[in-house]
Formats: C-alpha cells, sequence, structure tokens
C-alpha cells in the first residue's frame, strides 16, 4: 500500500489540490442558499470523479518523465518498474472517470466538459508528440486548467445543478477566474524552482525561457489578477467570514516570520529553502473552513460536514491552529522604540 501511494504522489495533492475545490463547492451551496448536506451527494461524487484523476495524472506525468527526468538527475516513482503496470493504472483510472461522469453527469453537458477537459489539458501536457510541457506558455496553461480551472469549474457546476440553479452569470466567472490566476501562479512557482533541472533535460519552460519575465508575470500579473478574482468570488458569494479571515491570515504570516524567520514567496522560491507561498494555506484550510462555518451558522446541521472536512484534511489545520496557540500562549515581546 505504501509503494502504491507513493507512485500516484497522494501526499502532493489530498490536500492542496482536493480541499480548495470542496472550498469552492461549499462556497458555491452558500451563495446558492443552499444548506451545504443537501448538496454533499454532488460534492462526494465530484471528489469521487476527481481521485481517478489525480491517479492518472500522476502515473502518466511519471510515465512520460523518465528519460526528461534521469537527463534532469531527478527520481523518478516508475525507475525500474515495469511500463505495463503503467499503463494498467492509467487504464484503470480512465475507465472509473469514464464511468463516473457517465453514471453523473450524462445529462450536465457543463459538467461533462469541464470534467473531460481535465483529461484532455494533462494528456496534451504530457503525451508525445505534443507534450505541451516543453512548449513554453502552452505547457503553463495547461497545467493551470487541468489541475485548477476545470475541477473548480466542475464542482461549481454540480453543487448548482444539485440547487437547481443554472451555471451562468458572474459566479462560473469568478470562480474560473481565480482558479487560473491561481494555478498559473503556482506553476510558474514549480518551474521557477525546476529552472536547472530543466536546463540539463533540455525542457522548455515557460520560467526556464525568460525566468526574470516569468516572476515580474507571477507577481505583478498574475497574484494581483487572483486576488481580485478572489475578492469577487467572496462578494458574490456573501463570504464574510472568509474576508474577515483574510486579515487575520496576513497577522498570522507576519508573525510567523517575526519567530521563525523565513519569507513569505509570491510566485519564485526564495533563496535558503525556508518560505511558505503566499494564500496557499488559506486556500487550502481557512477558505473552505469560513464557508463551512458560516453555512453552519444558517443552516446548523452542516457542522456535520464541517466535522468530516476538518478529519479528512486536517493537516493545514493543525499547523494553522499549532501557530496561533503558539502566539496565544507565548506571546513574543515587544520590539523596544529606538
Amino acid at each position: 500500500m505504501a509503494v502504491v501511494f507513493g507512485v500516484v504522489r497522494a501526499g502532493e495533492w489530498w490536500e492542496h489540490k482536493l480541499a480548495p475545490v470542496l472550498g469552492t463547492g461549499y462556497a458555491t451551496a452558500f451563495m446558492a442558499g443552499a444548506s451545504v448536506a443537501d448538496t454533499a451527494g454532488a460534492l462526494l461524487v465530484v471528489l469521487a470523479a476527481l481521485l481517478p484523476g489525480a491517479v492518472y495524472v500522476s502515473v502518466l506525468n511519471d510515465l512520460t518523465d523518465r528519460e526528461s527526468d534521469r537527463l534532469a538527475g531527478k527520481p523518478n516513482r516508475l525507475e525500474g518498474r515495469s511500463p505495463r503496470a503503467a499503463y494498467a493504472a492509467i487504464a484503470l483510472a480512465a475507465g472509473a472517470g469514464l464511468a463516473i461522469a457517465v453514471a453523473a453527469w450524462r445529462d450536465d453537458p457543463a459538467a461533462l466538459a469541464v470534467y473531460g477537459g481535465a483529461w484532455l489539458a494533462f494528456a496534451l501536457y504530457s503525451v508525445p508528440p505534443v507534450r505541451l510541457k516543453g512548449r513554453g506558455a502552452a505547457g503553463a496553461i495547461a497545467d493551470a486548467t487541468g489541475a485548477h480551472l476545470f475541477p473548480h469549474l466542475l464542482v461549481a457546476a454540480a453543487v448548482l445543478a444539485e440547487t437547481g440553479r443554472s451555471c451562468d452569470g458572474a459566479w462560473p466567472f469568478v470562480v474560473g477566474a481565480g482558479a487560473l490566476a491561481h494555478g498559473l501562479r503556482g506553476v510558474t512557482w514549480h518551474q521557477l524552482g525546476d529552472l536547472e533541472a530543466d536546463g540539463r533535460s533540455g525542457l522548455r519552460t515557460f520560467a526556464r525561457a525568460d525566468p526574470d519575465r516569468a516572476r515580474r508575470v507571477g507577481t505583478y500579473v498574475l497574484f494581483p489578477a487572483e486576488l481580485v478574482a478572489f475578492g469577487a468570488l467572496l462578494a458574490v458569494a456573501g463570504g464574510a467570514v472568509a474576508a474577515v479571515l483574510l486579515p487575520l491570515y496576513a497577522l498570522l504570516e507576519a508573525r510567523r516570520i517575526r519567530r521563525w524567520g523565513g519569507s513569505l514567496v509570491v510566485a519564485a522560491p526564495a533563496a535558503g529553502g525556508t518560505y511558505r507561498i503566499a494564500m496557499n494555506e488559506f486556500y487550502v484550510a481557512l477558505y473552505p473552513l469560513a464557508f463551512l462555518t458560516a453555512a453552519t451558522v444558517r443552516h446548523p446541521r452542516d457542522a456535520i460536514v464541517l466535522a468530516v472536512h476538518v478529519a479528512a484534511f486536517p493537516m493545514t489545520v493543525a499547523r494553522i491552529v499549532a501557530d496561533v496557540y503558539s502566539e496565544l500562549r507565548y506571546p513574543m515581546p515587544a520590539v523596544p522604540a529606538r
């Protein structure tokens, strides 16, 4: 089981990819005025559909990266393993995803389109001869759409369908704009961290083509666009709790830097390796919890969903709680005035 867990890289996507997607599902239900508990079936189906997609992406990426990883000197989880096992895993994942999609969304063209789009985006990203991964900005867009844009649009479409609302108006736009900008910023950060390895393998990514430009775009274009879109999402949904948590999160990050050092980065890794990526923990933990808390006030039985969510995605929440406790229990002395 540990081998399977490692090959599919579940530790890399379970919380950081799935919890924010569910956060958008909770926000969609809240915006529609529905109880999150009433949309739990749709949320579970989306989660079930994303799991084989995540397995497919992980195995496909390692399978198609074997040669470039060898040239770069990077470990590859399929090294020394039979390609037939990888092909079988990809086929099983694709079959499971297709079965879930047909069973759940055969009468919902919007959900089918965005779900299928995610699978297609990663195939184009990884598989030769197209292999957009080595084709500059096109690769960054394919990665961001497959990992962020389409999953967030999928959960919004599924929850809206469950509540009887049509998938139109401003909501899909603000959800999609924020997810795409955040996804592109994440791809930029990842590629800037892999510049040396990509250089050894000859992989021409968006960041490697012009690292300075990539840093500027990530910092001064993508991050502001992401924040504007997220602010619009909160405004459309009525996310007052999340809005209140934003400055508290910023204060916590400032206190962390003062207490433990390091830095907060936006679109490029910091020298020394001690840093956190701006807004990542907010999206993973505070975004879904904020909307679940607000939903519980409106519909008390949504507290069940809140408890299940924390149990399923505990790591980032526990880290934030521990750091807040440290600040309250062991406050740092004030810096004397000069």
